[in-house]
């Protein structure tokens, strides 16, 4: 009695695992290259956000650059005049009863 396993068409069996590993070697490159070329693409994305929140922060470091320097204005404006300020309103004040 012949066993089973010697009637497998043992020739077509290597041939279909040669064939299967060669196509599950080349999906694998090819996943591998869609992969790296989807985190090419978010790796840009990032580069591009980064640079446009760079900008953002600059314009915005240069805008409080600038309200410090008006604030600094206004305050020595403030001192300079103030002594005038509070002798009119103590004036209207006394005149009147009240700074309406």
């Amino acid at each position: 009695m012949e066993a089973p396993l010697s009637s497998l068409p043992t020739d077509n069996l290597y041939k279909f695992l040669a064939l299967s590993g060669l196509a599950l070697l080349m999906f694998s490159f090819w996943l591998r290259d869609e992969r790296m070329d989807a985190l090419r693409f978010a790796f840009t994305e990032a580069q591009n956000e980064y640079r446009v929140v760079d900008a953002e922060t600059e314009a915005m470091k240069r805008s409080v650059d600038i309200w410090n320097t008006q604030v600094t204005i206004m305050e020595k404006e403030w001192d300079r005049l103030a002594p005038t300020n509070w002798a009119c309103f103590e004036k209207t004040y006394r005149e009147s009863g009240s700074f309406s």
